[in-house]
């Protein structure tokens, strides 16, 4: 298939979820990718979360292969071999007492604060993106206004911000912090919320509610002002 067969696939079948560079990759061979019309790149971006190891690598392949014709993914409820000596290489290399090993999709921040995490979601565009809270006042307050529909609006490139119905409380909140890409904050001298897809430099007046776990470059992507709703997970 040439790219424009596969795009027009895609976008018949495929939530549009990102907004895509106008490439469809073929194949690759070490760090070198080809896309269907048989251009060359260097891969300098591997994927979302995750580790470029290069391509089409024999002594890789072999081993997934092997594997897969053994068993592939299994509950955490088991013991496994290849389980027992993965955590046994991470351990001692990341110098940490002990290693739980999940999929990347369910893999949760620390918070910057004792407390338990709670999961929201964030709805634009018809599609619900997952959010942590963080145990903090300001967050309680924030849960206790959902479900909670804001519009946002583009603010210095860097974030949407939109207007709450009352204010948050700051009680034990630092006197800001460095935002990242896919951050949720209260900006307390404005009162407004502010959810980041770029990371920012200190701030003060900023106070972090949680964090979304995916679909930052789905803000980045957002123009003009637009309705998102923040809801309690089902």
């Amino acid at each position: 298939m040439n790219f424009n067969d596969i795009k027009s696939l895609d976008e018949g079948y495929v939530l549009q979820t990102y907004a895509r560079n106008q490439i469809a990759i073929d194949h690759g061979q070490g760090a070198t990718l080809f896309d269907t019309e048989g251009k060359k790149y260097i891969d300098f971006t591997s994927g979302i979360g995750v580790c470029s190891l290069g391509y089409a690598n024999e002594a890789w392949a072999r081993a997934i292969y092997d594997q897969a014709m053994r068993v592939g993914h299994i509950s955490n409820l088991f013991y496994t071999e290849p389980y027992a000596r993965l955590a046994s290489r991470l351990v001692p290399a990341a110098g940490m007492a002990a290693a739980f090993l999940l999929m990347a999709s369910a893999l949760l921040p620390v918070p910057l604060r004792s407390g338990e995490l709670v999961e929201i979601r964030l709805v634009i565009g018809g599609e619900r993106l997952p959010l942590l809270l963080e145990d903090s006042a300001a967050s309680r307050d924030f849960l206790e206004m959902l479900p909670l529909r804001v519009t946002l609006r583009d603010y210095n490139g860097t974030e949407k911000i939109g207007d709450l119905p009352g204010r948050l409380s700051t009680q034990g909140a630092p006197a800001g912090y460095e935002p990242a890409a896919g951050d949720v904050a209260l900006y307390a001298p404005w009162g407004n919320i502010a959810l980041f897809y770029r990371d920012f430099p200190w701030s003060a007046g900023l106070v972090r509610l949680g964090r979304l776990q995916c679909g930052a470059e789905r803000l980045a992507a957002m123009s003009g002002e637009f309705t998102a709703v923040f809801e309690r997970a089902e």
